[in-house]
């Protein structure tokens, strides 16, 4: 008896382990839109002008865009974005097919994230946010 009781203690202890690692990994929180906005892995970003260009991101290049819509302090709200000027959207299926997709619609007074219309509080007046998307999408014409 006594050598079973280390192997006993041993097998225990291992069961328990294999338990708590299964019990971890089924526990996972819901990410809110802008945090899985931010962990995106590539991004396209269109302008609504017409003849505009398209540009796809990987991972370190679609960070930035990402990574300011993360930054946000974005408040739910009622103002249509009729007229997109921006569309980012982040985990597009052209690069990623097995993503979902999070399309990300600017207009001139509120933004739309998979349909939520939000904008910015006063603080940062929305002109600001769009000033950012546009500097950003004449940014990458100039350069790319």
């Amino acid at each position: 008896m006594r050598k079973f009781l280390p192997v006993f203690v041993f097998l225990l202890l291992f069961v328990l382990s294999l338990f708590g690692l299964y019990w971890k990994n089924q526990y996972r929180p819901e990410l809110s839109k802008q945090e899985q906005i931010e962990a995106a892995i590539c991004a396209k970003f269109e302008s609504s002008e017409p003849g505009s260009r398209v540009f796809l991101f990987y991972h370190a290049e679609a960070m930035f865009l990402a990574g300011f819509v993360y930054g946000l302090d974005l408040v739910e709200c009622d103002i249509p974005v009729s007229d997109w000027q921006y569309r980012v959207t982040y985990n597009c299926n052209e690069i990623c097919p097995t993503c979902q997709e999070i399309v990300v619609l600017v207009g001139d007074g509120s933004l739309s994230i998979d349909g939520v219309l939000y904008t910015s509080k006063p603080e940062l007046p929305f002109q600001k946010v769009l000033e950012y998307f546009r500097d950003k999408y004449a940014y990458y014409c100039q350069n790319q």
